[in-house]
């Protein structure tokens, strides 16, 4: 008679817990970031782009510009969240040299009331 109830005890609760797998780790995809010269009429600065294999992890993403001088000196140029296709421009005029964008790392709520982590990344180019 105990086990019986022991064992239906143990099964409500392994179905209870069940329903919390996403406040016990939130799933992570990775992301990366590219980082060119804008090249559009006149258009000045730099733009790039968000890839992953998550499309919430997409839209309205912080990605910061950065002019980098030797190792570990840099100088923030501009910010910018990106649009629903991942493209994000800082319209503002470079000097020549070595710049970084730095993707940040956001957390996202889903619909289906999951939530997703969307990793951070960093791209360098001479621009």
């Amino acid at each position: 008679m105990q086990a019986a109830a022991l064992a239906a005890a143990l099964a409500l609760l392994a179905g209870v817990f069940a329903g919390f797998e996403p406040a016990l780790g939130a799933a992570k995809f990775g992301s990366t970031v590219t980082i060119n010269r804008a090249r559009s009429g006149g258009a000045k600065g730099a733009s790039g782009r968000v890839r992953t294999h998550q499309n919430a992890c997409l839209e309205a993403r912080k990605v910061t510009l950065f002019a980098t001088f030797g190792k570990d000196r840099r100088t923030k140029i501009g910010v910018d969240r990106t649009n629903r296709g991942g493209g994000w421009k800082v319209d503002v005029p470079l000097a020549p040299g070595d710049h970084k964008a730095v993707l940040a790392k956001q957390r996202v709520n889903l619909p289906s009331g999951r939530t997703i982590v969307c990793k951070g990344a960093s791209a360098k180019a001479d621009l």
